[in-house]
Formats: structure tokens, sequence, C-alpha cells
């Protein structure tokens, strides 16, 4: 495999990356998700419940390199608007997640443009989304997000 495609598959954690094969990369991302949302986000004293954060991080991670929509995303989660923020500012603020803001020249409009969601590691991307290898990658409608 070509070190491009390896490092956009496996994402750059090095545990990750450095692994033997595909499928123990992606045992240690899935590893990875579910510890830091079941022991991490509480060792942070951040307190949400780890399905639901579980639930809205993989809502995010279909989203990937689209336009977000928070009340859709807490439509879909049969929750407040509010309750989706404070998952996405968790998320923000533990470096998982970023919001990419539109690139404005004319500083006059009152035009307010919605931000782009991008999970933060590919990795971690390709795992909460079931992505196994290049194959399923490329034939993932996530793929030119990615």
């Amino acid at each position: 495999m070509r070190i491009q495609n390896k490092l956009w598959l496996r994402g750059g954690f090095p545990r990750s990356y450095l692994a033997k094969s595909d499928t123990l990369s992606l045992v240690w991302r899935k590893n990875f998700i579910r510890t830091f949302l079941e022991r991490d986000l509480s060792n942070f004293g951040i307190g949400v419940s780890p399905e639901s954060m579980r639930k809205f991080w993989k809502m995010t991670a279909h989203l990937n390199g689209q336009p977000l929509n928070l009340s859709a995303l807490a439509h879909s989660m049969n929750s407040t608007h509010t309750t989706a923020k404070i998952y996405l500012d968790v998320l923000k603020g533990t470096y998982m997640l970023e919001l990419v803001e539109p690139y404005h020249s004319n500083v006059a409009k009152r035009l307010r443009k919605t931000p782009k969601v991008y999970i933060a590691d590919t990795g971690i991307l390709h795992a909460l989304l079931d992505i196994k290898d290049m194959n399923d990658l490329l034939s993932h409608p996530v793929a030119g997000f990615s």
C-alpha cells in the first residue's frame, strides 16, 4: 500500500498508522473511540452519555466536509438544538472535530455562511464509518470529503 493511502486510511495516530495490518489498525481505532467516550470524557469532567455522544459523532462523520446543520442533527437524535451544540462543543474542545468557517473577502456584508464540519483525524473518521480497507473507502460516499 502506498504511504499516502496508508496515512489516509489509518490516520495520523502512531499506533494506528504503524499497525501490522489494516485490521489491527481498525481494532486500535475502535478501541480508542470506545475508551475516549467511556473513560476519557468522564475524566475530563464532561457528563455526557457515551452512547448519545457516539451517535452524534457518527452522524457528524457522515457529514464530514459538508455544511453543519445542528438543527437537523438534533432532530435526528430526538434531542434539542442546545444538546447538539453541547456535544459539538465537547468534540471541538477535545480536538476530535473541527469547524471550518467560510472565508469572506467582503466584510461589509451581513451574510452569515454555515461552517463545514470535519473529523480531525481521517483514521478516526473511517473507524466511525466502519471503513475497513481502501476498497471500502473508495466505494464510500464520504471518500471525496475524506
